[in-house]
């Protein structure tokens, strides 16, 4: 007798799951959409509510880059001191490359 193929054949879509939801269960709509179960979205950079650092306005502008609070001359002297401290940790690292640069030759005209 021969053998027959099984009567089912595999559909060629991707599988559905298992377990379907009932009509009765909540539909959390897109997966893709921000949740809003905690309040409202507060922006980071200009500190409004209603849209998000991504989507601020004022974000191009550079408005909202500006500290709150902190005027124009400590703004300029922040920076001075910054580069001050940047020119001071470049010539640290200068100073312990050339002293790793004699260490080495010290060791190699030892050996």
């Amino acid at each position: 007798m021969p053998c027959l193929p099984p009567p089912y054949k595999r559909p060629i879509s991707r599988p559905s799951k298992k377990r379907k939801k009932d009509s009765s269960e909540q539909n959390s709509g897109s997966q893709y959409n921000a949740k809003r179960r905690y309040g409202h979205i507060t922006c980071q950079t200009c500190k409004r509510v209603g849209h998000n650092s991504r989507t601020c306005p004022e974000r191009s502008t550079g408005a909202a880059a500006q500290e709150e609070g902190i005027d124009e001359d400590e703004a300029r002297e922040q920076e001075a001191n910054w580069e001050e401290t940047m020119e001071a940790a470049h010539a640290a690292h200068v100073a312990d490359e050339e002293n790793l640069i004699q260490n080495h030759q010290k060791v190699s005209l030892m050996r």
